[in-house]
């Protein structure tokens, strides 16, 4: 069965060698129930024609390509590289030109997309006018030739074709914010394609959920930004027995995972599941229901609790105080259960959100041992209640490996003995 549905499609047309060409093309593709294909392997048809696709048009190129999309949905491949089925790409007048895409989805069934090509591509109109500081762009509906900067350009897109569009051509990486390395000189920055580097030379992929944008790891940070006021290192949990009655504000403390009841935690633990920040390290400040940079790179911070419940409206999950299915949110080595929608059951199914959250499990400084590797995890907020300078008592959102419900809600007291998670998002 054909369906026929919109994809966002991104054309860049690349000259290679003398006589070739080959066009660069990006699409999200979504299934008839509007939900993203992600990490699928699809059949796709490419026809190019030099009008409106109809009953007796014929085909000036075609030919068909094995793809697979991203966790975005996004697949980017070469019209130029696939089985050639029809004609050839140097016959094609672009100004005129309409793609049709047709994708066989896993179940066998059909999705169209006919696309007209609206831009002179780059690498032709720079081979005619031996500059490349200016695209010209084709009004589909009036059939203008217009001519723009390519940051104007950039800018008119939206940020899902700026997505396919950066897939398509190469993205930077991000550091701080929009900068790469932290370093002070501007680059764009595209969500889910773009990586971030926290001050330590960690790198971190990022996902667009909503219109927010989240890191895709956990941090594992040990030292705050120095934009930071007062910016200073952590001290490891198991170091710091001397200030166990020390308040909440003064201590700042990570761990790394470790095995179910061990009491060292283990480093080869951290590439994957990162560190575990009691809420003073996380967020690297006494303010309270306030959103704050803590140990996030520059241009994040430590999500508050109504910009958790944001991304879990956004990923899909049922609420607005419990939310589910908690295994749109999960991913990897979850240990197996049961209960439908739970981040063990199923795990084939799981992260639809992309927001990837992996079972880290927690630190407890009472008896100095670990928990819940492959069971939980936890996310701290910087929002939190303040009872007393030693009984700060902020909020995290926790899940469960054989539990389908999710919620951002207070934890124990003594917060200072406690290791979680951390997860940022970037500032507006």
């Amino acid at each position: 069965m054909k369906r026929t549905l919109t994809l966002f499609a991104a054309l860049v047309l690349l000259a290679v060698g003398a006589a070739a060409q080959k066009l660069s093309y990006s699409a999200v593709v979504r299934n008839s129930d509007n939900q993203l294909m992600a990490n699928k392997t699809l059949t796709v048809g490419i026809t190019i024609t030099n009008e409106a696709p109809g009953a007796t048009v014929t085909p000036v190129y075609s030919e068909t390509q094995t793809v697979t999309t991203n966790q975005n949905g996004l697949v980017t491949l070469m019209i130029g590289d696939g089985t050639n089925v029809t004609g050839s790409l140097s016959d094609v007048t672009w100004q005129t030109a309409y793609i049709t895409s047709n994708y066989t989805m896993p179940d066998g069934s059909q999705v169209l997309n006919t696309t007209p090509v609206t831009a002179v591509p780059y690498a032709l109109y720079a081979e005619k006018s031996g500059s490349s500081a200016t695209a010209s762009a084709n009004i589909s509906d009036g059939n203008v030739n217009v001519s723009m900067s390519i940051s104007d350009f950039v800018n008119s897109l939206t940020e899902d074709e700026k997505l396919a569009l950066c897939a398509a051509l190469g993205c930077p990486s991000g550091g701080g914010g929009d900068t790469p390395g932290g370093g002070d000189e501007p680059t764009t920055f595209f969500c889910g394609i773009s990586t971030v580097e926290d001050v330590d030379h960690n790198i971190y992929h990022t996902v667009k959920i909503g219109n927010q944008c989240w890191l895709k790891e956990n941090m594992r940070a040990t030292h705050y930004s120095p934009n930071l006021p007062d910016a200073t290192s952590l001290n490891q949990m198991l170091v710091e027995t001397q200030n166990a009655g020390a308040t909440v504000q003064s201590v700042l403390l990570y761990s790394a995972p470790g095995s179910s009841g061990a009491a060292n935690s283990d480093p080869n633990l951290v590439a994957t599941y990162g560190l575990l920040y009691n809420w003073a390290a996380a967020v690297g400040a006494t303010a309270v229901e306030v959103t704050t940079q803590g140990i996030c790179p520059d241009g994040w911070h430590i999500p508050s609790r109504d910009e958790f419940h944001t991304m879990l409206n956004s990923a899909g999950l049922t609420g607005p105080v419990i939310f589910s299915p908690a295994n749109k949110l999960t991913t990897g080595d979850w240990r197996p259960d049961n209960t439908a929608g739970a981040p063990g059951n199923a795990l084939e199914q799981s992260n639809t959100s992309g927001f990837s959250a992996l079972p880290a499990g927690i630190f407890t400084r009472q008896n100095y041992t670990y928990s819940g590797l492959h069971v939980t995890t936890g996310f701290w907020s910087s929002t939190a209640t303040r009872l007393s300078d030693e009984d700060v008592r902020p909020e995290a959102l926790a899940m469960d490996y054989n539990n389908n419900e999710t919620l951002v809600g207070y934890t124990i007291n003594n917060v200072i003995d406690f290791g979680a998670s951390v997860r940022c998002v970037k500032d507006n």
